[in-house]
C-alpha cells in the first residue's frame, strides 16, 4: 500500500512540476514519445532469508542471473528555455530472472535533457532523470508449482543519451540509451537451487540496467 501511494505521489510531484516550470518559460512547444527496444540488467543482493541446502543445512546461492529483456517507455514533456526539455516519464520492462521467473520494473521518472544540434536535423540529447521504481519477481519453476511472486519499491536514477532526426517539423525518429539505478533493502524472491522448495528470499542491493530503444516524438 505504501509503495503505491508513493508512487502515486511521484507522478503528481513530477507532473505538477513539468507544469510550473513550462508555466514559467513562456512560449513553449509541449511533445509527446514513445519508445521500445532492449533491456540488460543486473541484480545484487544479500542475506538468504529463507531455504535451507544439502542434508546439514548448508548455505546456498540464489540464481540472480538475468537474460536480455524488452522494455517500453512513453513520455510528455516541452521545451522550456534554449535547448532545455523537462519531461515525466513511464516505462515497463521485463526480463527472465534465475533461468524461469520473470523480473519486471515499473519506473517513473522526471527528467531533464539538453539538446545539441550537431548536423541539419540531427540533434544529441543529454539527461538525468530522478524518479521511483517498483520492481518484480514471479517465480515460476517451484516445487510444490504455487506461483510465488514479490516486489520491491524504491527510489531511482538514471542518465540517459539520444540522437534524434528530425522527419518533419513535428516528428523525430530516437535512438535512446538509458543507465538507472534502484537501490534498496526489501526481500524479493529468488530461484535456490538444492533447497526442498527450490527458492528463496534475498535482501536487494542494487537493481542495475541499461535500456537501447528506439521510438518516434512527436511535438504538438
Amino acid at each position: 500500500m505504501g509503495g503505491k501511494s508513493l508512487y502515486k505521489r511521484t507522478l503528481v510531484m513530477a507532473v505538477a512540476a513539468l507544469c510550473g516550470l513550462t508555466v514559467q518559460a513562456g512560449e513553449r512547444t509541449w511533445y509527446a514519445a514513445i519508445e521500445g527496444g532492449m533491456e540488460f540488467g543486473d541484480v545484487t543482493a544479500h542475506g538468504l532469508l529463507s531455504g535451507l541446502c544439502g542434508p546439514l543445512g548448508s548455505p546456498c546461492a540464489p540464481d540472480l542471473s538475468l537474460d536480455t529483456g524488452w522494455a517500453v517507455n512513453g513520455s510528455i514533456g516541452a521545451n522550456v528555455g534554449k535547448n532545455i526539455r523537462l519531461e515525466a516519464e513511464l516505462g515497463y520492462a521485463s526480463q527472465v530472472f534465475g533461468g524461469t521467473g520473470d523480473l519486471t520494473h515499473s519506473s517513473i521518472m522526471a527528467n531533464a535533457l539538453y539538446d545539441i544540434p550537431m548536423a541539419k536535423g540531427i540533434t544529441v540529447s543529454l539527461g538525468a532523470g530522478l524518479g521511483f521504481e517498483r520492481v518484480t519477481t514471479d517465480m515460476k519453476d517451484l516445487t510444490p508449482p504455487l506461483g510465488l511472486s514479490d516486489h520491491s519499491s524504491s527510489f531511482a536514477f538514471q542518465g540517459l543519451i539520444g540522437v534524434a532526426y528530425e522527419l518533419s517539423e513535428s516528428l523525430d525518429l530516437t535512438l535512446n540509451y538509458r543507465y538507472l539505478n534502484a537501490s534498496g533493502h526489501d526481500e524479493l524472491f529468488a530461484k535456490v537451487d538444492g533447497t526442498p522448495s527450490n527458492w528463496g528470499a534475498v535482501v536487494r542491493d542494487v537493481d542495475a540496467r541499461s535500456e537501447l530503444s528506439v521510438g518516434l516524438r512527436f511535438g504538438f
